[in-house]
């Protein structure tokens, strides 16, 4: 089932936000994977049917090697997670990761 098919069919039980606010666009991914390591904030995030959407601005996108390192450390926390990629210019250099949990 595709993804945009998925979220016609469910409803969302909650959704946890992470915001870096690095001020570096060099170093955002960074900050958010130290952030959610050292302060263990994706404990209780293992849950299935989780969706994670990783945001960026169109003038500072996510870059591969970013969304590698951020896809290594999420799949070792959740337990089979469907990734999203969006952008928004509202960003700038920052980086979000919005957790969504669905029931079908």
């Amino acid at each position: 089932m595709a993804l945009y098919e998925l979220l016609h069919k469910v409803s969302f039980d909650e959704i946890a936000p992470f915001l870096s606010k690095s001020y570096d666009a060099g170093r955002r991914c960074d900050y958010l994977k130290e952030l959610i390591e050292k302060y263990d904030l994706a404990k209780g995030l293992n849950q299935h049917n989780s969706i994670i959407s990783i945001s960026a601005s169109p003038k500072h996108p996510l870059q591969p090697q970013e969304f590698e390192t951020l896809q290594r450390l999420l799949y070792r926390i959740v337990s089979e997670p469907q990734f999203c990629l969006k952008a928004d210019d509202a960003l700038e250099e920052d980086l979000r990761i919005d957790f969504a949990f669905y029931s079908m």
